[in-house]
């Protein structure tokens, strides 16, 4: 049967000299490619008694495209505790729907019987097995069906710039949680969800959760210079030794989520199902554990477990895609420190003149990193001996990052 869609809009590069489409013309029907969308056809591999012997709908890459909806909400309190020093504290939560997910909507039930296409027994067979008779196991849209929603407290103190400086101290706790919302694979989530037929058992913390964040942020005058309390007389010794500003960002906050996986290994459907294991022991190290690990990460170039490999059993029950749920492991906590100092020199009654040097990751940050889970060794690779571990500390290259500036105001 021909292919009924229209395709796939390829786009070509273009420039002011050869542009890429005509506003006569904006989508040439030169650049759809067929080939995706949807087709009739009999699949190929499969007894044709299976499907009736009649032709079935294969869809891929369609959906509706709704627009997401969010209800939002926040309640905050503040009071001015000192002299130019607030507290704030706030709420803020919201509930959001028809987020996006690559749904296989005719996904077969699962069942604890090796697939075989060809056999006539639905135990096996999972094109018997497929909620819709009309169309493919493997036919799937993007639909935005699935929900999330998110809580979190927050308590912030803020110095306003006085007396020769000023800080901003706010810690968040919050939780995020949703059935999925992802169309690509992002961090250690994947686009495919575990029951197509019950978007909660993918129900979890997001992948960007954190749970407890901490920043910290502050300038402050050195006490040199004219009108300081050292070296005040002014002249030369203000030029050198005056107009000095230090400042920082301060970050700690808990590591991120993520989830070990693999594909199709026991639910027996025909098509890509996420599975993770069982829960069979305790994850994590202990501390002494954990320290032996590190310095064996460090000296000798070793992976780095964050978790227990044999605590997560890849023999589950046929026809299962085992009891652990999603993202319930986290990468250790993470903490960064920026730095700035700045020197003002008063050149004029008008002009100025500013040098100042950045330092960012200032501590050199590789095990607490505020990014680890996106190295964590865990999507795809469910039976690995290297799950939930990252590469040895030699493998990363770490710097600081210094930057320097200069400003001349007048």
């Amino acid at each position: 049967m021909p292919l009924l869609g229209s395709g796939r809009f390829d786009p070509v590069l273009s420039n002011f000299q050869t542009p890429s489409a005509a506003l006569n013309d904006l989508f040439p029907s030169s650049r759809f490619t067929s080939g995706s969308g949807l087709s009739v056809s009999i699949p190929g591999g499969v007894n044709p008694a299976a499907v009736n012997n009649q032709p079935v709908v294969s869809l891929f890459g369609l959906g509706s495209y709704r627009t997401p909806q969010s209800q939002q909400w926040s309640l905050s309190l503040q009071r001015e505790i000192w002299h130019n020093m607030v507290v704030d504290i706030s709420y803020a939560g919201n509930v959001t729907k028809n987020l996006p997910v690559q749904w296989f909507f005719n996904q077969p039930t699962f069942s604890p019987v090796a697939v075989n296409p060809q056999s006539l027994d639905p135990a096996a067979n999972p094109w018997l097995r497929r909620p819709f008779a009309n169309f493919t196991i493997g036919s799937n849209i993007v639909a935005n069906v699935l929900t999330s929603n998110y809580n979190a407290g927050t308590v912030k103190v803020d110095k306003r710039f006085s007396e020769g400086y000023s800080f901003l101290s706010t810690y968040t706790w919050s939780k995020s949680i949703d059935q999925g919302a992802e169309v690509f694979t992002t961090g250690s989530n994947h686009a495919f969800l575990p029951n197509n037929l019950d978007f909660n058992q993918n129900r979890g913390v997001s992948v960007f959760d954190v749970p407890h964040r901490w920043v910290t942020s502050g300038i402050v005058e050195l006490p040199f210079g004219k009108g300081k309390r050292f070296l005040n007389s002014g002249g030369r010794r203000d030029k050198l030794f005056g107009g000095f500003r230090l400042s920082g960002v301060f970050t700690l906050q808990s590591g991120l989520p993520f989830t070990p996986y693999s594909l199709n290994l026991r639910t027996n459907t025909g098509i890509s199902i996420v599975e993770r294991g069982d829960l069979v022991g305790e994850p994590y190290l202990t501390g002494e554990e954990w320290d032996q690990a590190v310095r064996a990460w460090e000296t000798q170039g070793v992976p780095l477990p964050f978790v227990r490999r044999a605590a997560i059993n890849t023999n589950y029950a046929p026809g299962t895609g085992g009891n652990l749920g999603r993202n319930v492991f986290r990468a250790p906590y993470g903490r960064s420190l920026n730095l700035s100092l700045a020197k003002v020199t008063q050149l004029g009654e008008s002009t100025r003149l500013e040098l100042r040097v950045d330092m960012f990751n200032v501590t050199r940050e590789v095990l607490h990193a505020t990014n680890w889970a996106l190295s964590v060794r865990g999507p795809a690779i469910l039976t690995s001996p290297d799950l939930g571990t990252i590469q040895g500390r030699n493998t990363f290259f770490v710097p600081h990052v210094v930057q320097l500036g200069a400003k001349l105001t007048f």
